[in-house]
């Protein structure tokens, strides 16, 4: 019977420590089987490249915008499908799910000018017209490119300038408008000028060389007396087209 008895008190004392082994694991399982909620990522934090820059032929938009964030953000591990775009007076990045993303980030969105913008109009003597000069003077009339690394092309009787690809501010190309100026000692072939008298004045002399030549009718020319029988018509430097001096004869 004693021994019965031991045998009983073992066996009770076997199961209570069996269950608080049991009731241990089954805490800690339970502890460490809860999820914790996700902490809340702000999108300042992520280092986001926000600077943009798009060529002049694209018709920027939403969809345009955030297809190309993530193409320069690629090596970032960011859940894009959580993110979104939107316009205001700014495009913004927001979140979808303020669970996972908080704040927004305002992006900085650059379009290129098309150099087809720019004056294209040239006043050119014919040894001006080669790739260097053409880009010496296209700059002098538009300083805003400067800096720029243009490229020169004659294609198909047209000269063109071009922007190098690596540009960030502008893009395209522009057809030149050339207008070849004419030295007036090439205009005037014949230099010999009959007058009624030898004794004549600057303006008698202007519009002998007019008459002569109709092409000069609207160009600004000046006379100066150089001897008796000798003049030197001179274009006034506001002149576009014709440029240059050259010397007449007069007789009677």
């Amino acid at each position: 019977m004693k021994k019965l008895l031991i045998f009983l008190s073992s066996l009770s004392m076997t199961t209570i420590i069996s269950t608080n082994i049991i009731s241990c694991a089954l805490n800690s399982e339970n502890k460490n089987g809860v999820e914790k909620p996700e902490e809340v990522i702000d999108l300042k934090s992520l280092n986001i490249n926000t600077k943009l820059i798009f060529s002049s032929d694209i018709e920027i938009n939403e969809d345009i915008v955030f297809s190309e964030l993530k193409s320069i953000n690629k090596d970032l591990k960011i859940k894009w499908n959580n993110l979104s775009i939107r316009k205001n007076e700014k495009y913004l990045l927001y979140s979808l799910d303020e669970n996972i993303y908080a704040g927004t980030i305002k992006l900085e969105i650059i379009q290129k000018t098309n150099i087809s913008e720019l004056k294209s109009e040239m006043y050119l003597k014919l040894a001006e017209i080669n790739e260097q000069s053409l880009i010496e003077n296209f700059k002098a009339i538009n300083p805003e490119v400067n800096e720029l690394k243009l490229i020169c092309k004659n294609e198909n009787e047209n000269w063109k300038i071009i922007v190098s690809e690596n540009n960030k501010k502008y893009d395209g190309f522009i057809i030149l408008r050339i207008y070849v100026k004419k030295d007036i000692a090439d205009v005037m072939k014949n230099k010999s000028f009959k007058v009624n008298s030898i004794n004549t004045h600057e303006k008698i002399i202007i519009k002998l060389v007019k008459s002569k030549y109709s092409e000069l009718i609207d160009v600004k020319l000046k006379a100066n007396i150089i001897n008796k029988t000798s003049w030197s018509i001179i274009v006034d430097e506001s002149e576009l087209i014709y440029y240059g001096n050259c010397s007449i004869e007069i007789y009677t």
